[in-house]
């Protein structure tokens, strides 16, 4: 599980948020320039340590002190930051690209997205939802989202984002998924691309249910 969580941290939102980790965004007035900076903070120690992680692997193996003792500290980084996210909400409501600009309107989805916390995550679905309907956030973070508690909750996904660590063959497969049949055309609706090159981009061949 720890494993499938590094890899679709760094695949699909690292790549995306790295060039967001600066300390040198422009000021703007109509910005909560106090909450951009505790969010950005936040990003920083939610990314950080999880790109570190990405060339550890590839240097030492999986069981290796150095990697374990990376996500020892990585769990603990995520904890600090579900207080601080739920303190921000709690204070201001989920952010807005009006409120704290592009870069950092996602932060939050990040810190739940990573906290492992089933409850909290059901807690804060309708945040995400109504986020989603305003485009404060996109529909495929919805879609991770919701196919990561249903992992947790040991439900079959929807919308295919999640892979699992088969123990045995040592390898990564698609998490089940209700209704395979039309997966594609559910991914098409959350702007997602397909199944098939969703699952190259992981080195593995999707074979389409009969």
């Amino acid at each position: 599980m720890k494993r499938l969580l590094l890899i679709l941290s760094i695949f699909l939102l690292v790549a995306c948020n790295q060039q967001r980790i600066r300390s040198d965004i422009e000021p703007t007035t109509n910005f909560n320039e106090e909450l951009r900076t505790e969010l950005m903070e936040i990003l920083k120690l939610d990314q950080n340590l999880r790109i570190a992680l990405d060339t550890l692997e590839n240097m030492y193996d999986w069981e290796s002190e150095d990697v374990q003792n990376t996500w020892e500290q990585i769990h603990y980084n995520d904890s600090v930051n579900l207080i601080r996210i739920e303190a921000n909400i709690g204070e201001h409501g989920w952010p807005t690209r009006s409120l704290v600009g592009e870069e950092f309107v996602d932060v939050p989805f990040l810190v739940l997205q990573h906290c492992g916390d089933v409850e909290k995550m059901e807690k804060y679905l309708p945040f995400i939802k109504e986020a989603v309907e305003r485009e404060d956030l996109e529909k495929q973070s919805f879609a991770l989202f919701i196919d990561r508690i249903k992992m947790f909750k040991g439900e079959k996904q929807i919308y295919g984002t999640q892979l699992s660590y088969d123990n045995e063959t040592r390898e990564l497969v698609l998490y089940p998924v209700e209704d395979e049949t039309n997966l594609n055309q559910r991914r098409e609706e959350m702007g997602l691309g397909t199944i098939e090159a969703y699952m190259k981009q992981f080195g593995i061949e999707y074979i389409k249910p009969e």
